[in-house]
């Protein structure tokens, strides 16, 4: 890991697991100190509506004031990551689309 700062003009990306269970955001306890940027993927359940969200959130980004928002995505083929909205704003979205009897958000 500390070889990689040797390669200028590059971007490193690395990948981490969160154990289950567990509150800390690396396995090892040294991933998040090393990175310039932490950015946590997890699942969301939306309990009334039973619905499961693909959540992301930036936890630290070196340099940066970022603000505390999680963001929904979808994997889309073709696309890849495709930011649907903050949480709070597609949760209301479908919430009001369940009232009226539609589903407004759905999956490709």
């Amino acid at each position: 890991v500390f070889q990689l700062k040797r390669y200028k003009d590059t971007t490193t990306l690395l990948t981490s697991e969160i154990p289950t269970g567990e509150s800390k955001v690396s396995r090892f306890g040294v991933e998040e100190y090393l990175a310039g940027g932490v950015l946590i993927l997890q699942l969301f359940e939306e309990p009334m509506m039973h619905q499961i969200f693909r959540v992301m959130y930036v936890r630290k980004m070196r340099w940066m004031p970022i603000p505390p928002i999680k963001l929904v995505y979808e994997i889309q083929r073709g696309e890849g990551i495709v930011i649907r909205g903050l949480l709070p704003d597609v949760l209301r979205y479908i919430q009001q689309g369940y009232q009226y009897g539609y589903y407004p958000y759905t999956t490709q």
